[in-house]
């Protein structure tokens, strides 16, 4: 569990450097992310909107949707509601050292999209 918590605040905290609009696509256990945002029903394949209170304070340190992002000191926060979307994903092709294909597998997903403000 901590290493998919971790998978998501690592990226919540890179797109807050990105463009102002950002979507981000990340690997992670869909059970997971339904505990920590505290929704039990989350539908594949739906965007969904959240709030920030839905974050669980115990999973998400204070101060985790805002950043400094340069030298200067300008501070980006994003505005929340934020889309969510859970859906699967098939692996990429792998081969065996004889050239056969293996079968591929299905991965858990997640996009996150974001509207940030600088101040």
């Amino acid at each position: 569990m901590e290493a998919n918590l971790e998978r998501l605040l690592n990226a919540v905290t890179s797109a807050l450097c990105e463009p102002l609009d950002t979507h981000v696509t990340i690997e992670m256990r869909h059970d997971v992310f339904r505990k920590v945002c505290n929704k039990k029903d989350l539908p594949l394949n739906t965007k969904i909107w959240l709030e920030k209170s839905d974050f669980s304070d115990t999973h998400f340190p204070s101060g985790w949707s805002d950043a400094f992002v340069n030298k200067r000191g300008d501070q980006r926060t994003v505005i929340f509601p934020i889309a969510v979307q859970l859906f699967l994903a098939r692996s990429r092709k792998l081969y065996c050292i004889d050239g056969q294909e293996l079968p591929r597998r299905w991965i858990e997903k997640l996009s996150i999209s974001c509207i940030k403000q600088t101040h």
